[in-house]
């Protein structure tokens, strides 16, 4: 998300291109990973 926001990639399009493979072992992973990207490209974009 850093990189996304850095480069000024959409939301939208950086939540779609993010490799969550790493999480996908996590319960619910699938379902949170839009939510939590989200929130974090929310988060970079106001430092």
């Amino acid at each position: 998300m850093k990189r996304a926001v850095d480069e000024g990639v959409d939301m939208s399009a950086a939540i779609k291109s993010f490799d969550a493979g790493a999480f996908a072992h996590l319960l619910n992973a699938a379902e949170l990973m839009p939510g939590n990207a989200s929130r974090v490209y929310l988060e970079l974009e106001r430092e």
